[in-house]
Formats: structure tokens, C-alpha cells, sequence
């Protein structure tokens, strides 16, 4: 099961949430979701709560957004070099979904820096684009997490 954390931003677009204590049985953990108004076109931006692995996808169409979230973390995770059999492991757990408020500020600090770094960041509309983009992001080094990058982290997770 995942639980994504979603800011009220977020909230207005999909429309509803539960109240849960809840936590997700995966190795990333929650994940925290804001949508973004950019030059570009709108973003998504997710962000894991136990790493802060960031991944951006396209906010439209709002209605498919977390079954597209999960196509893209699979392809960067395969980007950042993760064996495939964790990843489906992964993947696998995440389809039975409970949206929710956010809850940790930690996070949150981490996705306003995102925001802040996006703007400075020279890409296009496209997957391909965002990708990059995304793995740029998780260079970023937080004091939060050790001063660590959220890529490696993620990688220490999945070992």
C-alpha cells in the first residue's frame, strides 16, 4: 500500500482525501505530491518522505496522475541504476493507494528548495526532459537526511 501526502494545491485538483495514520509498506516510503505552476505547462512533483527522491511527471491529465507516477518512478529508478526485480517488488505495493494531507514538514522544506531549483533549470515539456530533470534534483544534497543526496539514499534503500 502507498500513501501519497498531498498538498492542498493538489488536493483542489483531485478532488479528495481520506484521514489516515497510515504509513506505506514500501522502501521509499510515503510519497508527498504538489502540483506546480511553471512556464512550461503544469508539473507534478512527487517526493519520497523516507530519501526525498524527487520525481516530476506532467500534471495533465490530473485524472490518470498517480497510474503515470508510477510508470516514470519505474523508469528512474532503472535510470539510477536499481536491479529491476526490486524495483517491480516496488512497484507491486504500490497499487492499492490511500491519498491523504501532508503531514511532514522535513518534506516539504525539501520540495519548496525543488521549486526553488526548477525555476533555474533549462527544460523542455517532455518526459525525457523531466527525467533529467528529476535526476538533477536528486543530486541536491539535504541537511535532513545527513547531507546526503537523495539519489544515493535511495540507492542505500534498495540494497
Amino acid at each position: 500500500m502507498i500513501i501519497y501526502c498531498c498538498t492542498n494545491k493538489m488536493i483542489k485538483k483531485i478532488h479528495h482525501f481520506e484521514a489516515t495514520k497510515e504509513t506505506s509498506d514500501t522502501i521509499l516510503g510515503d510519497w508527498y505530491v504538489d502540483y506546480l505552476y511553471e512556464r512550461t505547462g503544469h508539473l507534478t512533483l512527487f517526493t519520497s518522505e523516507k530519501s526525498l527522491l524527487p520525481v516530476l511527471i506532467p500534471s495533465v491529465p490530473v485524472d490518470t496522475i498517480f497510474e503515470r507516477f508510477l510508470v516514470f518512478l519505474e523508469r528512474f529508478l532503472q535510470f539510477i541504476v536499481i536491479q529491476q526485480n526490486l524495483i517491480d517488488s516496488e512497484i507491486s505495493l504500490m497499487n492499492h493507494k490511500i491519498i491523504t494531507k501532508t503531514r511532514n514538514k522535513r518534506v516539504l522544506g525539501a520540495m519548496t528548495d525543488y521549486k526553488k531549483h526548477i525555476k533555474f533549470y533549462d527544460y523542455e515539456y517532455n518526459l525525457a526532459s523531466l527525467l533529467n530533470l528529476s535526476c538533477f534534483l536528486s543530486e541536491i544534497p539535504f541537511g535532513s537526511i545527513s547531507y546526503e543526496r537523495p539519489k544515493e539514499v535511495t540507492k542505500k534503500l534498495f540494497t
